[in-house]
């Protein structure tokens, strides 16, 4: 029985030493200008960019061709007397883009045995490892603008139920001789005339209130014909037409514009002014007296603490069936403008975690 044992292990231990050689990988740091990048399967770990979305709003006021009239006739005091435009910011929105980092690369090539090399980058949808032979980096980032289509066609319309022009009969008596007795005869003349503006005011004006009337009399049950909530809605529609011959009108037009950044690797505070904006002009690219700083403050919090850091800026080791990997850290990001805060938010930062080395066995998991 001993016997049998002995060659049992004698065979296993022969057969193991036939076997294949063993995989043996290389990982070996990179820099984009190296001549190594095809002679193996290449990554690249991500970087954060941060993409922030600024939508603005221009509103142009048109002042209404009656606005003369809008205290006399209707009580309203400060009613728009010129033109103007003004701008505000609509909304912004901040998010994380993750690209390949151009400075963390890495070549990984096989020196013995077999290993499916595409199979160690699973990791990449959890953002910690990137295959950068699929996707390339992106660089050059700056804004873009576009322009919503603006109001198009006449921006007041003619609403008055009468023609505004009127035919207007003049009598008028002029003196004739019949049998030696002068006698005077009406001569009526006719002609066409133009209302005055003053008279279209007093005019739309008057339909203002019979429409208020109206849905007066409708809403408390006092009205001969009670109107439906569909009517109801007609007449506040037809009565903000005729307030902008008053108040004036307001088309707004949308902008979107499109930042970029990127913090920086070892850099623990940064402050990045985005652009300035102006409520008369808009976003602009030179300082105004009116105009006011939309800036971006990136903190690093450092709360993956404890791992051990290869020395950023140092030359990286080559490692043997290992992976460089890099753990995302947490920034606070705070959008401002001026003194005060636009929008607050923490999000990961990939460039801000630690490089760290990861067996080949559990890569792939």
């Amino acid at each position: 029985m001993k016997t049998i044992f002995k060659l049992l292990l004698a065979g296993t231990l022969f057969l193991s030493g036939c076997g294949g050689p063993k995989s043996v990988i290389e990982t070996v740091p990179l820099s984009p200008s190296s001549t190594e990048l095809q002679t193996g399967y290449v990554y690249a770990l991500p970087q954060t960019t941060f993409k922030v979305t600024v939508d603005v709003v221009k509103t142009r006021t048109v002042r209404g061709p009656y606005y003369r009239f809008a205290e006399k006739y209707l009580s309203i005091r400060n009613a728009p007397d010129r033109n103007s435009t003004s701008w505000r910011i609509d909304r912004i929105n901040l998010e994380s883009v993750e690209e390949a980092d151009p400075d963390q690369m890495y070549l990984v090539r096989q020196v013995s045995g077999e290993q499916d090399l595409s199979t160690l980058l699973k990791m990449s949808q959890q953002g910690l490892i990137y295959d950068f032979n699929v996707g390339r980096y992106l660089e050059n980032r700056s804004f873009s603008g576009t322009l919503a289509a603006g109001h198009m066609g006449p921006v007041f319309t003619d609403l008055s139920p009468k023609r505004s022009i009127v035919l207007s009969i003049d009598t008028s008596y002029k003196s004739i001789r019949i049998d030696s007795i002068f006698r005077k005869v009406p001569v009526t003349k006719q002609q066409l005339i133009v209302k005055t503006i003053d008279e279209k005011a007093e005019e739309a004006a008057r339909v203002i209130l019979r429409i208020r009337r109206r849905r007066i009399a409708t809403l408390t049950g006092k009205g001969e014909n009670d109107l439906s909530d569909a009517g109801i809605e007609k007449l506040d529609e037809l009565e903000r037409e005729y307030m902008t011959l008053f108040l004036g009108r307001d088309i707004h037009e949308k902008k979107q514009f499109t930042y970029y950044f990127t913090p920086a690797t070892g850099e623990v505070f940064e402050h990045k002014e985005l652009f300035e904006f102006s409520e008369n002009q808009g976003i602009i690219t030179e300082h105004m007296d009116d105009s006011k700083v939309v800036s971006m403050t990136v903190t690093r919090q450092s709360e993956v603490v404890g791992l051990t850091d290869y020395g950023l800026g140092n030359e990286l080791p080559m490692q043997t069936n290992a992976l460089y990997y890099r753990p995302p850290d947490q920034a606070e990001v705070i959008i401002s403008i001026g003194e005060d805060t636009l929008l607050k938010e923490r999000l990961l930062v990939s460039q801000y975690g630690a490089l760290l080395s990861m067996p080949v066995s559990l890569a792939g998991r």
